[in-house]
């Protein structure tokens, strides 16, 4: 289904947002807890908690924001709750080397996870990576390696190049008119 996506020559980088919520995070001390369940909402820097394992983000409360300069920014399944949204602002390549098939995100609710990937970040995955990745994952100076395999994948992405191999990537129509 590669013939359904379009260029994203001329998107605009997500560079100046993502330095400025990772700014906006460290200046306001609240440090992502180290806890298998998120549920309060706000902006939070993570200094590393987001990679120790799988996390619940609960946002019945509100939408939960996370500005992140750790290496991988994720670790492990990401599981959404609750009916608002999950934004994470990244400068470093959102997963480990390796095979890995991890669940990023909510098949049924790819609308609440949103990725924002500064221009330093060259690849986003590696070569052989099968990762499950619902939402939007917007890096439009990277090359997106994320689904190799048979990967289930929906949402939207901006990238300036994107291996999706075999995985069926079904396009989320409310993420396309935010992007």
């Amino acid at each position: 289904n590669s013939d359904e996506f379009g260029d994203s020559n001329g998107a605009p980088s997500a560079t100046p947002i993502v330095e400025a919520k990772l700014e906006e995070a460290k200046a306001s001390g609240n440090v992502l807890p180290d806890d298998s369940v998120i549920d309060e909402p706000g902006l939070y820097y993570d200094d590393g908690n987001l990679s120790s394992g799988s996390v619940e983000f609960d946002t019945s409360n509100g939408d939960i924001e996370i500005a992140s300069d750790q290496y991988p920014v994720f670790e492990g399944d990401v599981m959404i709750t609750g009916d608002n949204n999950v934004t994470v602002y990244s400068t470093k390549n959102l997963v480990t080397k390796g095979g890995g098939d991890a669940f990023i995100g909510e098949s049924d609710a790819s609308s609440q996870l949103r990725v924002f990937v500064h221009s330093d970040v060259d690849t986003v995955g590696h070569k052989g990576q099968n990762t499950n990745f619902h939402g939007l994952l917007y890096a439009p100076d990277s090359d997106v390696l994320l689904f190799r395999g048979k990967n289930d994948a929906s949402g939207a992405l901006v990238a300036e190049s994107a291996d999706i191999g075999n995985t069926e990537f079904e396009i989320d129509p409310e993420l396309v008119r935010e992007a």
